[in-house]
């Protein structure tokens, strides 16, 4: 199972200087140095179809054609948050690239989901609006413990506070709320949580300290 496909290396160069990107070694050569080949991946989880979460969901053939570069995944995506992808807003039409999931229903990899849903034993997706109408997180509980993919609720370690929000989210109010009901949560069952834009922590925990939400590094 991955989740996220990062921002994807076949853009114009412009398009990621613009973004302060590094693509080498890019994602599939990353997923080889860690044992995986392209074709080991099941399932493919995007939190959202923004190209930074999802441009590596695709990549150009010999003939420069975009195709899936997870030729025998299924693609884990909210029904509403595709629909909103294919008919995106003034506000956020310029983070959909179709170039990034249209293949995918061309090549019968996209599977829409509409709602939570359980993709595998213990693996859960869960609609956490916020930043898009219909944002997904990824749950995964195995051997007493829960890891929580926070996806773009909450970006990095600097956004725990409940009230740092993206700019960016659509719908910061639920976001706030949100964080507040998922932080409950995860500091009484002792979630690990990835913060999948922090350069530094990745993983983390979310602790509770004079009634302020204040972010844990893992030991």
């Amino acid at each position: 199972i991955l989740v996220e496909t990062g921002i994807g290396g076949d853009l114009d160069p412009k398009f990621y200087e613009y973004y302060s990107v590094e693509r080498k070694p890019g994602l599939v050569l990353s997923l080889e140095k860690l044992g995986y080949q392209a074709e080991d991946i099941d399932f493919v989880v995007n939190t959202h179809l923004h190209f930074d979460h999802c441009g590596g969901n695709t990549s150009k053939n010999e003939k420069g054609e975009d195709v899936p570069t997870f030729p025998k995944a299924r693609y884990i995506i909210q029904k509403g948050e595709w629909e909103d992808a294919l008919h995106p807003s003034e506000r956020d039409k310029a983070s959909y690239l179709e170039q990034n999931f249209l293949p995918l229903e061309k090549y019968g990899l996209l599977q829409l989901v509409d709602g939570n849903k359980e993709i595998s034993e213990g693996v859960e997706v869960i609609v956490v609006p916020g930043h898009t109408s219909r944002h997904q997180c990824l749950k995964v509980s195995t051997g007493g413990k829960v890891f929580f993919f926070l996806g773009d609720l909450v970006p990095t370690s600097a956004h725990v506070g409940l009230s740092y929000i993206m700019s960016y989210d659509l719908f910061p109010q639920q976001t706030l709320e949100n964080k507040r009901e998922y932080f409950e949560q995860a500091i009484e069952e002792d979630w690990i949580l990835a913060f999948n834009h922090d350069p530094e922590h990745f993983f983390g925990k979310v602790k509770k300290v004079n009634n302020k939400y204040t972010f844990e590094a893992l030991k």
